[in-house]
């Protein structure tokens, strides 16, 4: 049987990439969906993608920074299709650049897409579920687990989330809303590719220092993301689970 059957959720950033894929999976464990992304056209491609498989999408145009925008496409989503009871926090921004060159403005855009944008689709979440109850899931990174190079206001805004999400967590499991995290390695996209080759080993080393030996999939993220949106989760409250090849297992020892 379907694990999502007669469920609605709501994801961001689903446009492309995790976002798509758990978008994809849950209308195929039976959910009305509706997606959001700041390309409205990549969000109208995936609610496409969705009602081939069948399944009934709503897709909108949403800057997640903005909190006016949020709160329209949630509004828009419950009167769309009559309810929430499924949102995934997946929208995010990041610019490489070691701390101390980073400018100003690319870290402000960053914690206002990644951590702003998270905490307004939660809070509004929170404020449509009270009654009834619900599940929200904020897609991290396993930058948010230490200092990973490169990648300061993300690094800090995705940590910021792990806490918000236990905060959501303690502050309204009595009303029947879990609120969890899942925290993905690194994901196998053309992008990450690239940009590996222009290291020093290239893929091949990047690879060696993952237990698993290969790159995540964005669909193993959304079969991650269906678990914890399940029934099968009732009593799962507050984690934030790795889903990262066993890399956050390992010691920080020099390799």
């Amino acid at each position: 049987m379907a694990r999502l059957a007669g469920k609605v959720a709501a994801i961001t950033g689903a446009g492309a990439g995790i976002g798509r894929a758990i978008a994809l999976r849950f209308a195929k464990e039976g959910a009305r969906v509706a997606v959001s992304d700041r390309d409205g056209d990549m969000a109208q491609r995936t609610a496409g993608e969705i009602r081939i498989l069948g399944a009934t999408a709503f897709a909108c145009m949403c800057d997640v920074s903005d909190e006016t925008q949020v709160q329209s496409f949630l509004g828009n989503a419950v009167d769309e299709l009559g309810i929430l009871d499924i949102m995934v926090n997946n929208a995010a921004f990041v610019r490489h650049s070691p701390l101390a060159q980073t400018q100003t403005k690319a870290w402000k855009k960053s914690l206002e897409v990644t951590l702003d944008g998270t905490f307004f689709g939660t809070r509004t979440a929170l404020q449509v579920m009270a009654r009834r109850g619900g599940v929200i899931l904020n897609i991290t990174s396993g930058a948010g687990l230490g200092g990973e190079p490169f990648h300061n206001a993300y690094g800090a805004a995705k940590a910021a989330i792990h806490n918000l999400t236990q905060l959501a967590c303690v502050e309204n499991a009595a009303r029947g809303i879990r609120v969890n995290a899942i925290c993905p390695g690194p994901i196998d996209t053309e992008t990450l590719r690239t940009a590996l080759e222009q290291r020093p080993g290239g893929l091949a080393r990047f690879l060696e220092q993952i237990p698993a030996q290969r790159l995540g999939l964005a669909d193993e993220i959304a079969s991650a993301a269906v678990f914890l949106a399940s029934d099968e989760a009732a009593y799962i409250n507050g984690a934030i689970l790795t889903v990262d090849g066993g890399i956050s297992a390992r010691t920080g020892a020099p390799r």
